[in-house]
């Protein structure tokens, strides 16, 4: 979950007058995707040039790959 993000659809929903408070919970096991691993999704897709695997560039992998590290 990106925290940005996350905001920006809250705000979408409210400008929809969609209801959503006690509908939305967020599990404390979600995993956080921060700046950083939208850079590295990011620069990691520039770096393979040709050879892109066609990121959304969302930061998921990163996310994924730093959980997998710890």
């Amino acid at each position: 979950m990106n925290v940005p993000t996350f905001f920006g659809e809250l705000e979408a929903l409210e400008k929809k007058n969609i209801k959503y408070e006690g509908r939305i919970k967020i599990s404390d096991r979600a995993h956080l995707v921060t700046d950083l691993h939208l850079a590295l999704d990011r620069l990691g897709e520039e770096e393979r040039a040709e050879k892109k695997i066609g990121t959304t560039k969302k930061g998921i992998g990163p996310t994924y790959s730093t959980k997998m590290t710890r």
